[in-house]
């Protein structure tokens, strides 16, 4: 299958102002199933300088600086082709097993400390925290059976809420709403599985299932590390784990780290920003 994403983003000034450096995460991560055929850049107006960097959690992105001269729009369009082949998301083992005891999963001693900011800033005083452990139980203190359970759960029980503002980023209020967006249900999930032990990070990339229904094209989801299997992908918006359908471009701990772009800018003007993905299947 191969895929053609444009990405366009604008922001309207209501004053002339400077920009300070921008960092656009834009460029989808390495797979073993996606060959990255074309990435073009444009930016407007014409950037002093771009340096492709990489962070420290390995995403791509770009290091962008302006002219010092007042601006009212800068304008930044993706344009992606990709070679995705199909992927199983259910072909890996787990080796070695990750342990269950006094109510949490353990990873082997040598990974604690790389996982160290995939596994803390829950809150332990949520109210799901009984409801998680009657499922870990049901499930024979299996980890795999209990990630799917808990996906199967959350799909079947609470409501996918498209939305681009007002976005909260509170686990217990999404919890008894029983509604989210697909960040909100991510980080639901993610707070829910590290509170079992379990290391997981959010992913902000593009969509491409008919399955999802339009507003998931720019989207988010999870990974949790398994031993031996590495970060598997898990979106509690369909229910499913990921496969080729998937296109990640950034990963992390805090989902602010993965937004594609952030900037800053000096003046009396304020910002609107209007933004649009359009994915297409090339014939």
């Amino acid at each position: 299958m191969e895929l053609n994403i444009v990405h366009r983003t604008r922001y309207n000034y209501t004053k002339p102002v400077n920009l300070s450096p921008h960092y656009i995460r834009l460029r989808p991560q390495s797979r073993s199933h996606i060959t990255l055929k074309k990435f073009d850049l444009r930016i407007t107006p014409e950037p002093m300088s771009i340096s492709e960097r990489i962070d420290a959690e390995n995403n791509h992105y770009f290091q962008v600086w302006m002219e010092p001269v007042p601006v009212k729009e800068i304008y930044i369009k993706a344009d992606l082709t990709l070679d995705v082949e199909r992927f199983d998301p259910f072909h890996f083992i787990i080796d070695p097993p990750i342990r269950f005891f006094q109510n949490h999963f353990h990873y082997p001693e040598v990974l604690r400390d790389l996982l160290i900011p995939y596994l803390h800033g829950y809150n332990q005083t949520y109210s799901y925290s009984s409801f998680l452990s009657g499922r870990i139980k049901g499930c024979d203190n299996s980890c795999v059976l209990f990630i799917t359970d808990l996906l199967r759960y959350i799909f079947n029980n609470f409501t996918y809420e498209p939305k681009d503002q007002n976005v909260t980023l509170d686990s217990e209020l999404i919890y008894q709403q029983r509604t989210g967006s697909c960040k909100e249900l991510s980080w639901m999930l993610i707070e829910m599985l590290r509170s079992t032990g379990l290391a997981a990070r959010f992913v902000s990339g593009y969509a491409y299932n008919p399955i999802l229904g339009d507003g998931h094209e720019l989207h988010g989801w999870v990974e949790v590390l398994l031993p031996g299997a590495g970060w598997i992908g898990i979106d509690p918006s369909s229910g499913l784990l990921t496969d080729e359908h998937y296109i990640p471009v950034a990963t992390s701990f805090d989902p602010s780290l993965t937004m594609p772009i952030t900037g800053s800018y000096t003046g009396e003007g304020n910002s609107k920003l209007r933004a649009s993905v359009s994915i297409s299947e090339v014939a």
